[in-house]
């Protein structure tokens, strides 16, 4: 597997890098417009160019500079559903101009990371049930929203929030992103509002948390590399004993096992994006599985490293390790923690289970 990036993938990456910390400092409107003229959330919406690897180096970029949108949840996860859905064309053109944002609702109260639908129901064309834990929700124009219908299967339908008999009550994350908890009483559902039904709806909900695992662990390996960069730069000017810090070679070793974490992480991440484009079935759910762990572990060891060497600086609001170590932490909170995700990758090489979709 080539795990090096393009031309075109590097400039892509150091172009959101570059005019990202700017972006982060807008209200939300006006950042998701810059956006969409850098052209990232036009990024996989046509179908015979689905641009994954680009997504998810986007997901990175954002995060290494911070910015507090939900773009791996909203786009890479629920926008690029829309994707090769005629009668959707309108809304998917109006999320790549930025006008329009879509927030996947698929998980339920007390349901954990479990996706299957079982609260939500859709009976006779009305929708009646409850999402949590729905990022970007709080600014969302649209909803992708998972039920299951009188028969028992799985089905994806797509609303305006505006929806008559939708409810939506915003939080924010403990790193500053939106998100939302979105009810339905007796929600009427087009005809026209059903994505997918039944078996096609349960792979497009498959195909949705893939592409948000891949994202969530390249915005934490984007996290933990401005975390390496500011962590280095401390040690070289912060002096004590009449030199710098980083003259010590116990905190020169230990800076080596955090740089150590972070490849790990970014190997992976690469390999998850790649999973998207090249596997299949198990084979993909093994590699996003320990990507999403790996990410996890690096984070939490990085960011409490990286703290730690700054010191009481290191603790305060207003320097930004903190700030970092915080969206590490809801990136590793949201769709499955590392025992979630330690127990998907147990269970997947589990003896007789099958070792590929082709078997």
């Amino acid at each position: 597997m080539d795990l090096t990036l393009t031309e075109e993938q590097r400039i892509l990456f150091d172009t959101v890098v570059r005019l990202g910390g700017d972006i982060a400092m807008l209200g939300a409107p006006e950042r998701r417009q810059r956006l969409a003229e850098l052209g990232v959330t036009a990024l996989g919406l046509d179908p015979d160019e689905p641009m994954i690897a680009e997504g998810v180096l986007v997901a990175e970029a954002l995060g290494r500079v911070r910015v507090p949108e939900t773009y791996v949840h909203t786009h890479l996860g629920a926008a690029r559903a829309l994707a090769g859905q005629p009668r959707l064309a309108a809304l998917a053109t109006a999320v790549a101009e930025g006008k329009a944002i879509v927030a996947p609702a698929v998980h339920e109260p007390g349901r954990r990371y479990d996706l299957a639908p079982g609260l939500t129901r859709l009976d006779a064309g009305r929708l009646t049930g409850r999402k949590a834990g729905v990022m970007g929700g709080d600014v969302a124009t649209h909803a992708l929203v998972s039920a299951r219908d009188g028969a028992g299967q799985t089905v994806l339908a797509v609303l305006p929030v505006a929806t008559p008999g939708i409810a939506r009550r915003p939080f924010t994350a403990l790193d500053g992103r939106g998100g939302a908890e979105l009810t339905f009483a007796d929600v009427v559902v087009p005809d026209d509002g059903i994505l997918a039904t039944g078996a096609s709806a349960e792979a497009m909900l498959d195909d949705l948390a893939a592409r948000v695992d891949a994202g969530l662990a390249a915005d934490s390996v984007g996290a933990m590399a401005a975390l390496m960069d500011m962590t280095a730069e401390y040690l070289k000017t912060r002096r004590q004993f009449g030199r710098p810090i980083g003259a010590f070679q116990t905190l020169q070793h230990r800076f080596v096992d955090m740089k150590l974490a972070h490849e790990l992480a970014r190997s992976m991440a690469i390999a998850a994006a790649r999973a998207l484009e090249h596997l299949a079935g198990d084979d993909r759910a093994r590699v996003l599985a320990t990507a999403r762990l790996q990410a996890a572990e690096s984070g939490r060891r990085i960011g409490e490293e990286a703290i730690q060497m700054h010191g009481a600086m290191g603790m305060t609001a207003e320097y930004p390790a903190g700030a970092f170590l915080k969206r590490l932490m809801v990136n590793a909170a949201s769709y499955g923690d590392a025992d979630h995700h330690l127990d998907r990758l147990i269970a997947l090489t589990a003896p007789g289970r099958n070792r590929s979709a082709a078997e």
